[in-house]
């Protein structure tokens, strides 16, 4: 841990979740500005532990990446999954409060999960959870707003190029498809699938421009577009990674989930692009570099049984 007697400009940013395909990029992008920190040292579900760590690093700022995102395990464990999502993002922005330093949490479309809508949610939207994560990140977001310098960027659909211990979507189709086996996905759930290095240079510029008073603190929506449901993904995952398995089309009640997932969690990003941030690509763009990096680490085409990214989003739509 750095000392106590740093001054302000040499102290790190926090990244709690280092280890989580989020948190890692953050680290990835910025090594001479971070310290990450993974479950292993420190428990989010332990406060006093959170409060010592924090007042002993005293960083220059705190991104909260740390999250219960496996959306029925969160079902089947709704207080260990508040623990994590929720109270632990009470105590660090009470000791962010404390210090007077910015901190960002990552929030989910998920939030939106239990209503409808005729065009993507807009940041001003009043939020209607629909399953335990929803609620508990929804409930961080209300914790990380105690904070007065917040920053709450609502994303979807993560897939990254890197390993994770998850298996996410990406992962998923593509183990499917390499092994031949028909791939079967939802037809009625839009989203976003959002490219992890792209969505972290866009978290470090809102972070930077905000302390540098250029852009208001608050809510924003950061994904890759335009909208797109699951199946379609696929769909275009499976062609660009050179797979010929057929991909099958099935609605939500053909998928065993023990929680619900929202049918429209699509997200707008005016705010975000006003703000001059990098531009998030169309995501075949985005994907298309994906399966460019994943063919370098694995050094053949194509596609063998490639790790993707973790997170809720993509796994809700899985069979």
């Amino acid at each position: 841990m750095p000392s106590l007697s740093l001054p302000y400009e040499d102290r790190p940013v926090l990244v709690l979740g280092a280890t989580g395909t989020l948190g890692a990029e953050l680290c990835r992008q910025r090594p001479d500005e971070v310290v990450g920190l993974d479950r292993r040292r420190v428990d989010l579900r332990r406060w006093r532990q959170v409060r010592q760590v924090l007042w002993q690093l005293r960083p220059q700022a705190v991104i909260h990446a740390a999250a219960a995102t496996d959306v029925d395990w969160c079902q089947r464990h709704p207080r260990e999954c508040f623990a994590v999502n929720a109270f632990s993002v009470a105590v660090v922005a009470e000791v962010c409060r404390r210090l007077d330093v910015p901190l960002v949490y990552i929030s989910s479309s998920f939030v939106f999960g239990q209503q409808s809508a005729h065009g993507p949610w807009h940041e001003t939207h009043r939020p209607c959870p629909g399953n335990a994560y929803a609620r508990s990140k929804l409930l961080g977001e209300q914790y990380a707003r105690s904070c007065p310098r917040h920053l709450i960027v609502r994303t979807c659909g993560l897939f990254h190029h890197r390993p994770s211990r998850r298996r996410g979507f990406v992962q998923s189709i593509l183990t499917q498809a390499a092994l031949g086996r028909r791939v079967r996905v939802v037809r009625d759930q839009w989203a976003n699938p959002t490219y992890v290095p792209e969505l972290v240079r866009a978290l470090w510029f809102l972070l930077q421009s905000c302390r540098q008073g250029r852009t208001a603190w608050g809510t924003y929506h950061v994904v890759n577009g335009p909208a797109v449901t699951w199946y379609e993904f696929a769909r275009e995952l499976v062609q660009a990674a050179g797979f010929d398995v057929p991909v099958e089309p099935i609605r939500s009640e053909q998928f065993p989930a023990v929680a619900p997932r929202p049918r429209f969690a699509v997200l707008a990003t005016q705010k975000y692009a006003q703000t001059g941030g990098p531009a998030m690509s169309p995501w075949p763009q985005a994907l298309a570099r994906c399966l460019h990096q994943l063919r370098n680490r694995a050094g053949q085409a194509p596609l063998p049984l490639c790790p993707g990214a973790d997170g809720t989003e993509q796994a809700a739509a899985v069979i």
